[in-house]
């Protein structure tokens, strides 16, 4: 399973655009743009699945938290 998160304007945007093409080439995965439902989700993974994080700085906080939450549960992330 692959996860995108976003938070914001051009990063919600780019994880909805990542999400799209990964789809189209058979991939199951999912783009979160809600940090409760970033939260949630990360949660839910395991290894082997894969978190993509984008933030236009690299400091968001809620996008960094979720990661940290997946990683928590052996997911790797990008």
């Amino acid at each position: 399973q692959v996860t995108v998160f976003g938070l914001g304007g051009s990063s919600s945007a780019l994880a909805q655009e990542t999400q799209y093409r990964l789809f189209r080439y058979g991939i199951t995965v999912s783009a979160q743009c809600d940090p409760y439902l970033m939260r949630m989700t990360a949660s839910t993974l395991k290894p082997g699945d894969l978190v993509i994080a984008i933030s236009a700085t690299g400091r968001t906080r809620e996008v960094i938290g979720a990661v940290e939450l997946a990683k928590h549960y052996r997911a790797n992330a990008i």
